[in-house]
């Protein structure tokens, strides 16, 4: 009885370890991606990314994607924490030789590169991603989140954009009520 308790104990235990370990294999495929942000189809999380769009720049720290930015356009005022970055021109005037050096996994800007660029761009494998300038408040959210499904699938994409939308409207609803009950002076 001894041996058939230690012959169970053992073969609880590699059914254990072996559950465990089919678990990570089938977890290991993370269900985010594929993902399309526009036209641009992401496979994986994309971790070298540069931004021609000051905007975009500022937007991509805000959010906590800074980390991942190799380059940057000449015309980006960084934080200290990223004066590392490689300056890669601008959207009209793109260095496409410093931008290829840096092996980007993505590349954001505010306006359509030109058509020779992003060529040799894309044939380089560099996905090219334009993030217009938002006129609206829908504009601006619907930006965060193209920029939020490209690092984190589609699914946390929606959920920031839905949390910072309430945030927003609440902002706004709050404000309004403020003043619309102040006295005037």
């Amino acid at each position: 009885t001894s041996m058939r308790k230690l012959l169970c104990t053992l073969l609880a235990c590699m059914l254990v370890i072996l559950s465990c370990a089919c678990g990570k294999i089938s977890n290991n495929k993370d269900d985010r991606w594929p993902v399309s942000v526009g036209e641009t189809n992401f496979t994986h999380v994309p971790k070298r990314v540069i931004s021609l769009s000051p905007a975009l720049t500022d937007t991509l720290f805000a959010l906590g994607y800074g980390g991942r930015i190799v380059g940057t356009s000449d015309y980006c005022e960084l934080p200290e924490t990223a004066q590392d970055t490689v300056a890669c021109g601008t959207a009209l005037m793109p260095n496409a030789d410093a931008i290829l050096q840096l092996k980007p996994d993505i590349l954001f800007c505010s306006a359509a590169l030109p058509t020779k660029v992003t060529s040799a761009l894309e044939t380089a494998g560099i996905q090219i991603v334009v993030v217009t300038h938002a006129e609206t408040l829908d504009g601006i959210l619907e930006n965060y989140r193209l920029l939020c499904t490209a690092f984190e699938g589609s699914k946390v994409g929606d959920l920031k954009t839905e949390q910072l939308a309430l945030f927003v409207h609440t902002t706004l609803d709050y404000v309004n009520a403020a003043v619309s009950s102040a006295v005037p002076p």
